[in-house]
């Protein structure tokens, strides 16, 4: 045999011995992609990257099964699964502390009512106030406005005075609009504020005579 063809012919049977002497070595894995095609080798292909991979191993009976890796759809969803368990532990945790300080603040339902009562007449009389100061002043601009009206419509022009105090009293006007907004506003924050206690105090009570506390 001439040592070129002896050289192919051990190279020939090399290649063919490779794998399987991997394969008795190692292990053989096949797995069937997304296009129902299936794959072998000594590791999982690409195209099965989600997909379920059946694993042989040499010298072993049987086979193991890999579950397939999640897919990114999947990732998220665990992920917004993970971030609600959370938020829902943090809000069990918050009842808990505004339960214990309902508990410690209020004896009864009663307690609640009354500070509630007692806070909302105090703002109301405080915006009553607001809101007759405000008409006032209104009252006041509107009486400068008209003088300058009609000392323009008598040829003279308006005077200093005029314009200095409708000036004035616009500007009053406007602080104390703001002033009466933010007074009902807080009323109104207020009201809710009391309204959620009320509903958690109640809640709370009803959670304790069930678990029998």
């Amino acid at each position: 045999m001439k040592p070129i063809t002896l050289l192919f012919a051990v190279t020939v049977v090399s290649l063919l011995a490779a794998p399987y002497s991997a394969a008795v070595a190692g292990s053989i894995k096949k797995c069937k992609d997304a296009q129902g095609r299936w794959h072998y080798g000594s590791s999982a292909a690409k195209a099965c990257a989600h997909s379920e991979v059946i694993e042989f191993k040499a010298g072993k009976a049987g086979k193991t099964i890999h579950a397939p890796a999640p897919t990114k759809e999947e990732l998220n969803k665990l992920k917004a699964t993970k971030r609600a368990a959370k938020q829902k532990k943090e809000q069990l945790a918050e009842q808990a502390a505004q339960d214990k300080l309902l508990a410690a603040s209020y004896s009864h339902e009663d307690d609640i009512i009354y500070e509630r009562n007692r806070k909302l007449k105090d703002l109301q009389a405080g915006l009553d106030s607001g809101e007759a100061t405000l008409a006032s002043l209104k009252a006041v601009r509107d009486r400068t406005q008209k003088r300058a009206k009609e000392e323009k419509a008598s040829g003279k022009g308006v005077s200093k005075v005029t314009e200095k105090t409708f000036a004035s009293a616009n500007r009053q006007v406007k602080r104390h609009e703001r002033a009466v907004q933010e007074k009902t506003r807080e009323l109104e924050e207020m009201k809710r504020y009391y309204k959620h206690a009320l509903e958690r105090y109640r809640a709370m009570k009803q959670r304790r005579t069930t678990n029998g506390q």
